[in-house]
Protein backbone atom coordinates (compact mmCIF):
# COMPACT_ATOMS: atom_id res chain seq x y z
CA UNK A 1 0.00 0.00 0.00
CA UNK A 2 1.25 3.35 -0.70
CA UNK A 3 0.58 6.75 0.82
CA UNK A 4 -1.21 9.34 -1.50
CA UNK A 5 -2.10 11.86 0.47
CA UNK A 6 -1.52 13.59 3.88
CA UNK A 7 -4.19 16.01 4.69
CA UNK A 8 -4.02 18.29 7.67
CA UNK A 9 -6.05 20.80 8.81
CA UNK A 10 -7.90 19.86 12.70
CA UNK A 11 -6.29 21.47 15.63
CA UNK A 12 -6.49 18.21 17.36
CA UNK A 13 -6.68 14.28 16.30
CA UNK A 14 -9.45 13.04 13.99
CA UNK A 15 -12.04 10.22 15.13
CA UNK A 16 -13.72 9.02 11.63
CA UNK A 17 -13.23 9.69 8.23
CA UNK A 18 -16.42 8.88 5.67
CA UNK A 19 -15.95 8.87 1.68
CA UNK A 20 -19.27 9.98 0.66
CA UNK A 21 -20.83 8.64 -2.96
CA UNK A 22 -19.79 11.50 -4.88
CA UNK A 23 -15.63 11.19 -3.47
CA UNK A 24 -15.92 13.75 -0.97
CA UNK A 25 -14.52 12.92 2.50
CA UNK A 26 -15.67 14.10 5.80
CA UNK A 27 -13.32 13.77 8.59
CA UNK A 28 -14.60 14.44 12.71
CA UNK A 29 -11.91 15.80 14.78
CA UNK A 30 -11.68 16.00 19.05
CA UNK A 31 -11.83 20.23 17.64
CA UNK A 32 -15.73 20.09 17.45
CA UNK A 33 -15.08 20.33 14.05
CA UNK A 34 -16.49 18.20 10.69
CA UNK A 35 -14.06 19.23 7.15
CA UNK A 36 -15.24 18.65 4.21
CA UNK A 37 -12.65 17.51 1.62
CA UNK A 38 -12.28 16.99 -2.33
CA UNK A 39 -9.59 15.61 -4.08
CA UNK A 40 -8.50 16.61 -7.84
CA UNK A 41 -5.72 15.29 -10.01
CA UNK A 42 -4.10 14.31 -6.84
CA UNK A 43 -4.50 17.04 -4.86
CA UNK A 44 -6.70 17.28 -1.89
CA UNK A 45 -8.88 20.40 -0.06
CA UNK A 46 -11.19 21.51 2.60
CA UNK A 47 -13.63 23.33 0.62
CA UNK A 48 -15.66 23.70 4.08
CA UNK A 49 -15.50 23.67 7.71
CA UNK A 50 -18.57 22.53 9.89
CA UNK A 51 -18.99 23.92 13.07
CA UNK A 52 -22.04 23.17 14.87
CA UNK A 53 -20.50 21.18 17.82
CA UNK A 54 -18.59 22.31 21.31
CA UNK A 55 -17.28 19.33 21.70
CA UNK A 56 -15.11 16.47 20.26
CA UNK A 57 -17.37 14.97 16.70
CA UNK A 58 -16.85 11.02 16.66
CA UNK A 59 -18.87 9.42 14.10
CA UNK A 60 -20.03 10.53 10.77
CA UNK A 61 -21.79 9.00 7.59
CA UNK A 62 -23.23 9.86 4.57
CA UNK A 63 -26.90 9.01 3.14
CA UNK A 64 -26.33 6.64 -0.14
CA UNK A 65 -26.99 9.71 -2.43
CA UNK A 66 -23.88 12.03 -0.69
CA UNK A 67 -25.92 14.40 -0.73
CA UNK A 68 -26.78 14.32 3.11
CA UNK A 69 -23.96 14.25 6.04
CA UNK A 70 -25.01 12.82 9.72
CA UNK A 71 -22.91 13.84 12.09
CA UNK A 72 -22.50 12.60 16.23
CA UNK A 73 -20.73 14.47 19.12
CA UNK A 74 -19.79 14.24 22.33
CA UNK A 75 -21.81 17.80 23.29
CA UNK A 76 -24.61 15.10 23.17
CA UNK A 77 -26.06 16.68 19.45
CA UNK A 78 -26.41 15.78 16.23
CA UNK A 79 -26.10 17.52 12.91
CA UNK A 80 -27.64 16.91 10.03
CA UNK A 81 -26.42 18.78 6.83
CA UNK A 82 -27.45 18.94 3.17
CA UNK A 83 -25.40 20.07 -0.07
CA UNK A 84 -26.73 22.78 -2.05
CA UNK A 85 -26.87 23.38 -5.55
CA UNK A 86 -23.50 25.01 -5.27
CA UNK A 87 -21.76 21.86 -3.59
CA UNK A 88 -21.58 23.58 -0.48
CA UNK A 89 -23.22 21.84 2.74
CA UNK A 90 -25.51 24.09 5.04
CA UNK A 91 -27.69 22.98 7.83
CA UNK A 92 -30.21 20.75 7.83
CA UNK A 93 -30.79 19.75 11.55
CA UNK A 94 -29.86 20.12 14.73
CA UNK A 95 -30.41 18.01 17.58
CA UNK A 96 -29.63 18.81 20.64
CA UNK A 97 -28.90 16.37 23.35
CA UNK A 98 -30.16 13.56 21.18
CA UNK A 99 -29.37 11.31 24.18
CA UNK A 100 -31.90 12.53 26.72
CA UNK A 101 -34.04 10.44 27.80
CA UNK A 102 -32.64 7.38 25.88
CA UNK A 103 -32.83 4.06 28.09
Amino acid sequence: MEEVATLAGHKDRVWALAWSGRGDLATASGDGTVKIWRGKDGAWDCVQTLSEHSRTVRHVAWAHDGNTLACSSFDASISIWKRLPDGSFDPASIIPEASAGAP
